[in-house]
C-alpha cells in the first residue's frame, strides 16, 4: 500500500488500478478533500455526481454503493465510511468563487490544485468535473437553499473505495474557510 500526503491547501494526482483500494483519511479532523476521477484509458469518462445520484437514489453514497461515471459505470465502490457525510452538489472552489464570494484575489483553491495535479495526464481545468467532496457537510433546506456546515470528520476518519477499473484520480485539501481543518489529508492506494 502506498501512502501519499496531500499538503494543506495543496493537491496530488495518482493512479488506481482495477481492484485496488483507495482510502482518503482526514488526519486532523474537520477537513474536506475534493476527489475527481477519470477512466485511465479515456479521459472523456469521469466521475459524475448526477449519474451517481441517479444510480444510487441518494445525495450521499453509502457503503455498498458506488461513485458512477458520466457513462453510468461504477468507478469506485464505497467499502467503508467512518463519517457518512459527503457532497456532490458543489464544484471545486476556484479563484472566481473566492473573488465573487469574498472579494479575495490569489488565494489557493481546489480547481487550481486539481489542474496542476492532473497535468501529467494532460487533463486541464475545463475537463475537470464537479468533485466528490469528501466530508463536506451540505444541508439542503425545504426551499432548496443550501448551507455549508463545518465538516463532521474527526482526526483519523476516512472513507475507503474499491476501483472498478483503472483510474486516474486527484485529491485537493480544500482551503475554503467553511471546509478546512488543519489541511492534512492522506491518500492510501493499494
Amino acid at each position: 500500500m502506498k501512502q501519499l500526503a496531500v499538503a494543506p491547501a495543496g493537491g496530488i494526482g495518482f493512479t488506481v488500478s482495477a481492484g485496488e483500494s483507495l482510502r482518503i483519511v482526514d488526519v486532523g479532523g474537520g477537513q474536506v478533500a475534493d476527489l475527481v476521477v477519470f477512466a485511465a484509458g479515456d479521459h472523456g469518462e469521469w466521475f459524475s455526481g448526477g449519474r451517481t445520484l441517479d444510480c444510487n437514489g441518494s445525495l450521499c453514497p453509502a457503503s455498498g454503493q458506488a461513485l458512477y461515471s458520466n457513462r453510468s459505470r461504477a468507478m469506485l465502490m464505497v467499502e467503508s465510511d467512518d463519517v457518512g457525510v459527503h457532497d456532490m452538489l458543489y464544484p471545486a472552489c476556484s479563484r472566481e468563487m473566492y473573488r465573487i464570494q469574498y472579494g479575495w484575489e490569489d488565494a489557493p483553491d481546489c480547481l487550481d490544485n486539481l489542474e496542476s495535479s492532473l497535468a501529467p495526464w494532460s487533463i486541464g481545468a475545463d475537463a475537470i468535473p464537479a468533485p466528490f467532496n469528501v466530508f463536506m457537510h451540505v444541508v439542503v433546506g425545504e426551499g432548496g437553499e443550501v448551507e455549508v456546515r463545518p465538516p463532521p470528520s474527526q482526526p483519523g476518519d476516512g472513507i475507503t473505495f474499491r476501483a472498478g477499473f483503472d483510474l486516474i484520480a486527484a485529491v485537493s485539501s480544500c482551503p475554503a474557510p467553511s471546509c478546512r481543518g488543519d489541511g492534512r489529508i492522506v491518500v492510501e492506494v493499494g
